[in-house]
């Protein structure tokens, strides 16, 4: 999945480097991957975009790795796999409708996400931080067909 983001790799790297992260290859790929655009991806996925010449053990300690720099972070799809995408200030706060009969996945507009956040931070009186949203359902090019 395909998401967009404002940040620049060098900024991403420089902040890494001052949590004591060493920049490897592979943690360069993996952060370049995401930084372009890369959102929702499992460890699998992940590997499979950045090529050969990393196993895909190295790539869940990479992801481990970010995830505690708070680089990334983890959310669970329908199916339950760990899946990455960009967490604290790199994350822009947006979530997708995945649809149940074809499986196509629809980025929510952050805009429209944020009003619902601070709905519900007014209601509950909660600080959000975080929040992933899981919404399975019905696309509209599916509900036109009757298959």
């Amino acid at each position: 999945m395909s998401c967009n983001n404002v940040y620049d790799s060098i900024e991403v790297e420089s902040s890494l480097r001052r949590l004591g992260l060493r920049m490897t290859p592979l943690k360069r790929a993996v952060v370049g991957l995401f930084l372009q655009g890369g959102c929702g991806l499992c460890a699998s996925e992940v590997h499979d975009a950045i090529g050969s010449g990393h196993d895909l053990s190295s790539v869940y300690r990479c992801l481990t790795v970010l995830t505690e720099a708070r680089f990334l972070r983890v959310s669970r799809s329908a199916d339950e796999v760990q899946r990455y995408r960009l967490a604290g200030s790199y994350d822009d706060g947006h979530d997708h409708f995945r649809c149940a009969r074809c499986g196509r996945t629809i980025r929510v507009d952050p805009v429209q996400q944020r009003s619902v956040r601070k709905k519900l931070e007014r209601v509950y009186g909660f600080r959000i931080h975080s929040m992933d949203v899981h919404m399975d359902g019905i696309c509209p090019g599916c509900l036109g067909s009757r298959e």
